[in-house]
């Protein structure tokens, strides 16, 4: 469904890039009154009879609410922002029994030149079934044959770079952390050169290292990091039981005024998507009152 509606209908970029969405409801929020506080963790959600009543912030401060939406990865939110007791169907043991999004490796490359290649690429493994088949079985991919998408965002919105410079975003499908492998500074950078060498390869960007002014890299390894559970980027697998109404609903089923909104929850994982979890919950809210 969506290769056909990409096709039929386009597709629309935001000029800036993705974060202007989020600095536009920023924007919003503060102008009805909100209060947004920026680079303060969350420890634990405090629940009474299963009912979430106060937040406890790594600072040690705690913060009654009438409701708490979390936005966090979903595994890691049950594993890690909720006492056991409270989400039983959802607590680790629950959780290996369910499935998980594939990972990704992703490289962010700043150049002193632009490209020209289209805003999106996607380059196929010659052995496609057997590579999805590696990465569903959770096993670690080949670094010869694998595929991999190419952001050339520059060739059309010309504010994401000084004139005549361009930003490079590829990201290269991998298995979550469940296939075992160790990924050390040794293995990010060993993957770094790799897609390297593929773009000279398979892009055809012969030249592409005497253009690289700045990079960054993205691993399996850095996404558990970051709080993604397993690594697991596009979170819950989006197999015929994990879909839907199948998904952990919006109004949390395990914890009462505590509402799920991400790739976590109903609809899906997907930025559209995940922006339509924020509005049921809204709704929720709202009727609720």
């Amino acid at each position: 469904m969506l290769a056909y509606a990409e096709h039929k209908y386009g597709i629309y970029h935001t000029t800036g890039g993705l974060s202007k969405i989020s600095e536009a409801m920023v924007k919003v929020a503060e102008k009805n009154g909100a209060t947004l506080y920026l680079s303060t963790p969350v420890k634990k959600i405090i629940t009474q009879d299963k009912i979430a009543k106060e937040i406890l912030l790594e600072n040690g401060e705690q913060i009654a609410y009438d409701e708490v939406i979390v936005n966090a990865d979903f595994g890691t939110a049950m594993t890690k922002l909720f006492a056991e007791e409270d989400v039983q169907k959802y607590k680790k043991s629950q959780l290996d029994k369910k499935g998980f999004s594939c990972s990704t490796f992703m490289t962010y490359i700043a150049l002193d030149t632009l490209y020209d290649l289209p805003f999106h690429s996607i380059y196929f493994a010659k052995n496609y079934r057997d590579q999805l088949d590696m990465i569903h079985g959770n096993k670690p991919i080949g670094d010869s044959d694998f595929s991999f998408y190419v952001r050339n965002a520059s060739i059309l919105d010309k504010t994401l770079a000084p004139s005549g410079h361009s930003g490079l975003y590829i990201l290269v499908p991998m298995s979550n952390l469940r296939s075992g492998e160790i990924w050390t500074e040794e293995t990010r950078a060993r993957w770094y050169q790799i897609v390297i060498r593929t773009l000279r390869q398979r892009v055809g960007l012969e030249d592409i290292e005497s253009h690289i002014v700045a990079s960054k890299t993205i691993s399996p390894g850095d996404w558990e990091k970051r709080g993604v559970y397993l690594g697991a980027t596009f979170n819950l697998a989006h197999s015929f039981d994990q879909m839907l109404m199948f998904r952990p609903h919006n109004e949390f089923e395990c914890v009462k005024n505590c509402y799920l909104v991400g790739g976590g929850t109903h609809p899906g994982s997907g930025l559209p998507t995940i922006y339509e979890s924020a509005k049921i919950v809204s709704d929720l809210i709202e009727h609720k009152k």
